[in-house]
């Protein structure tokens, strides 16, 4: 059964992500999951550096990134992100995606100023949960 068109899609507002991930893979799979759900306009990246880039000069509604990237992590990226934007603008939900889900490793993303987190690999509800919780 197909829920494209369905209530599966129907509550998203329309938001423009910030997907930030080093691996093709990855960026495909999680690109495929967001449209699913209605998400369009996606922005790649796939590296730490970029995405500070990206979300300096452009306006998101939510950032996904990646812990664990080559040059820029995420951690450092999203630090970089939180003292760029600083008070003056509305908060910027960005949301961990990280394969380490050991004890610790949700708050370590939380201590660094990400919003959220999402072990890989998340399933498409788990990741509907999340914009729901931050668009």
């Amino acid at each position: 059964m197909s829920t494209v068109g369905s209530t599966m899609c129907g509550s998203l507002p329309e938001a423009r992500v910030l997907l930030a991930d080093d691996s093709p893979i990855n960026q495909a799979v999680t690109r495929n999951m967001l449209k699913h759900l209605g998400i369009s306009r996606i922005d790649v990246v796939d590296d730490g550096r970029a995405a500070v880039d990206r979300a300096s000069s452009e306006d998101y509604d939510l950032i996904l990134m990646d812990c664990q990237m080559p040059g820029m992590d995420g951690y450092e990226a999203t630090r970089k992100i939180r003292g760029l934007l600083g008070e003056d603008r509305r908060p910027l939900p960005i949301i961990a995606l990280s394969g380490c889900v050991l004890e610790g490793d949700r708050e370590r993303c939380l201590e660094n100023g990400m919003s959220d987190f999402l072990g890989k690999p998340f399933q498409l509800a788990g990741l509907r949960a999340c914009l729901e919780r931050w668009l």
